[in-house]
């Protein structure tokens, strides 16, 4: 694992899966992300964003094959802001035991976005 100074150097990264009905481009759009994000050395990292994918999903599925989900104990849905009926929105951690989430929810903010905000804080905790 990469370290710096005061800790972990984290790999953040966002994203927005395609949005066309056709769930195929976003099938290949998370292998993807998973072949160039998914490393076995204990890298701290997050991916977060807008997947267009309901849980339970394919695309979901794939993800929760290398990916923990920690807002998933509120899975309160974020789109869209009007009247949210589906959760599409996620922060995506690895590895799931060296992090613990300190809030997760959604934030009541109609005007920002066409997805509600989904607010995550979360704590290295660092290999146990």
């Amino acid at each position: 694992m990469n370290t710096g100074k005061h800790g972990p150097l984290i790999q953040f990264t966002s994203t927005h899966l395609d949005q066309m009905r056709d769930p195929g481009n976003r099938l290949a759009q998370a292998r993807f992300l998973n072949e160039r994000l998914v490393r076995e050395d204990g890298q701290a990292t997050i991916l977060a964003g807008d997947m267009n994918a309901r849980p339970g999903t394919e695309v979901m599925d794939l993800f929760d094959e290398q990916w923990t989900d920690p807002p998933a104990a509120d899975p309160s849905p974020t789109w869209p802001n009007g009247r949210p009926r589906s959760r599409v929105d996620y922060v995506l951690v690895r590895p799931a035991s060296n992090w613990r989430v300190i809030e997760s929810r959604i934030i009541d903010e109609p005007v920002a976005s066409d997805h509600r905000p989904l607010l995550v804080v979360l704590e290295w905790i660092g290999a146990r």
